[in-house]
C-alpha cells in the first residue's frame, strides 16, 4: 500500500480521510509518524486562545476599511452600465422578439384570426350574372347582428368577413342550398 499523500493528512486531520486510507496507519510508522508531527501545531493553535480586539482597534480598522472603499476608483458607468453587452445583447434579442410577435399577431388579425379558413374564390363558384348575390346581400343585411355574444361559445365564428369568406368558397350547388335556406328562413318566396 503507498503512503499517504500531503492531501490525505490535510484530510486525515480534518477528520475526513476515507476509513480505506486510514487504516493504512495501522501497519505505517513513517504516515503516522508525519500525522503526529503535523497534528502538535493544530493542537496548539486550537487550544490558544484568541484576543478580542479592543475598542481601539476595531475604531482603526473601520476607518481603514472606510479609507479603502472610498479610495477603490468607481467603474463610471452609471446609467450607461446598461449599455454593457452582458446587458444590451439580452435586452435586445427581447426587443427582437417582441417585435416580431408584434408583426406577426397583426398580420394574423388581417387574415382573421388564428386557423381562420382562407376562401380560394374561383369561376366555378357564382359567376358574376348570377342574381344570387344581390338577393343573399338583402337578406344577410337585413338579418339582426345585436345578439352577437349569443354565439359566444358555440364554435360559430361570427366576426367581421369570416362569413363572406366561406361563403366565396362554396360550389354552385351548396351555394344554391345556402340562398334557398336564408330565403326560407326569411320568408322569401321561390321563382
Amino acid at each position: 500500500m503507498t503512503h499517504l499523500r500531503p492531501d490525505e493528512l490535510v484530510d486525515l486531520l480534518d477528520g475526513a480521510l476515507a476509513p480505506g486510507r486510514a487504516a493504512h496507519l495501522e501497519t505505517c510508522d513513517l504516515c503516522r509518524e508525519e500525522a503526529a508531527r503535523l497534528a502538535m501545531p493544530l493542537d496548539a493553535a486550537r487550544g490558544a486562545g484568541v484576543p478580542e480586539p479592543s475598542e481601539g482597534e476595531w475604531a482603526r480598522f473601520s476607518t481603514r476599511l472606510s479609507s479603502a472603499i472610498e479610495a477603490e476608483p468607481s467603474p463610471g458607468w452609471g446609467w450607461l452600465s446598461w449599455l454593457a453587452p452582458p446587458v444590451l445583447v439580452p435586452i435586445a434579442g427581447l426587443a427582437v422578439l417582441v417585435f416580431a410577435l408584434a408583426v406577426s399577431v397583426d398580420r394574423v388579425a388581417e387574415r382573421g384570426g388564428w386557423g381562420a379558413p382562407v376562401a380560394v374564390v374561383t369561376d366555378a363558384a357564382v359567376d358574376d350574372e348570377s342574381d344570387a348575390w344581390p338577393a343573399l346581400v338583402e337578406v344577410l343585411a337585413a338579418l339582426d347582428l345585436s345578439e352577437v355574444d349569443a354565439f359566444a361559445g358555440t364554435g360559430i365564428d361570427v366576426r367581421p368577413g369570416v362569413s363572406e369568406r366561406l361563403v366565396a368558397g362554396l360550389s354552385r350547388e351548396e351555394f344554391a342550398t345556402l340562398q334557398r335556406l336564408i330565403e326560407d328562413e326569411a320568408g322569401v318566396a321561390h321563382p
